[in-house]
């Protein structure tokens, strides 16, 4: 009997936010684009993934996102998938104010490149640090201030990120940044610039998601049940993931930034939309 074909009618795209593994911040939003209709859905968002029973927070999701496994284009999380090249490198290391490998090289030209306006202009720790977070410090527009992808910060949800990975074989992981792609994407639809980066305020918060929601469902961006609209609203790691996953459709559609011309490519890179002209 010969096998159905699978069918694209429908392409799914994953975002993914991330708490500890032993937190309640863990969220998961599934868009699903219709692509005869070219019709965009929130089909599911799950806030809060924790542990139950004796099974791990860890398990608890993986069980969420295999529901969702057919048709499913990537998942756009927003922790490091990769480590820094010195923590992967096997030479004789002679310090990387002499290291000639060409991540460390770049990362040089740009501290040299952010020395000319940035006082004091720190050097850069190649094992807590990458290519990618030197460029959007450097390079990027706007007051994106990236935390070392292997600081105390990010260096424990970059650990359970490349974990999870490794559990899911034959799922396409992509890198995001919830701040800098909601950045980009807030100018594109003409969200005011003054407020995009607030949205995570305890204060301004939930009035700034609200008017950003309300917005994108005025442009019909994308089509969102009501309880989610609230959810997001009122929770700014749920909102973060519905970045990723629309990160991870402008991907699908070629609308997000190559990485730059002579970038290492051996290097990670972080996945962030186009600013339209």
């Amino acid at each position: 009997m010969r096998a159905k074909k699978k069918s694209f009618d429908v392409v799914k795209f994953a975002g993914l936010t991330l708490g500890g593994g032993k937190g309640r911040k863990t969220s998961l939003s599934i868009l699903e684009y219709y692509t005869k209709e070219k019709k965009l859905f929130l089909s599911e968002l799950y806030q809060g993934i924790e542990e139950s029973g004796r099974v791990s927070a860890d398990t608890q999701l993986i069980k969420k996102i295999e529901k969702h496994k057919e048709n499913l284009n990537l998942i756009a999380v927003d922790a490091p998938l990769k480590v820094p090249k010195c923590m992967r490198c096997r030479l004789t290391c002679p310090g990387h104010e002499k290291c000639t490998e060409p991540e460390i090289q770049w990362m040089w030209k740009w501290y040299k490149k952010r020395g000319k306006k940035k006082r004091p202009n720190k050097i850069f720790t190649p094992y807590t640090e990458r290519c990618a977070e030197q460029y959007i410090l450097s390079d990027v527009d706007g007051d994106i201030f990236p935390d070392h992808a292997f600081g105390s910060n990010r260096a424990p949800l970059a650990m359970r990120a490349m974990y999870l990975n490794r559990r899911m074989k034959g799922t396409k992981l992509i890198e995001v940044l919830p701040r800098l792609s909601l950045w980009h994407i807030g100018q594109n639809i003409g969200f005011r610039k003054s407020r995009i980066l607030s949205y995570k305020q305890f204060t301004k918060g939930e009035d700034i998601r609200s008017d950003f929601l309300e917005l994108w469902s005025e442009k019909e961006l994308s089509f969102i049940y009501h309880r989610d609209f609230k959810l997001m609203v009122k929770d700014a790691f749920a909102f973060e993931s519905f970045i990723c996953a629309y990160t991870g459709f402008l991907k699908y559609q070629g609308l997000c930034e190559s990485k730059p011309k002579g970038f290492p490519k051996a290097e990670a890179w972080v996945d962030f939309p186009k600013l339209q002209s």
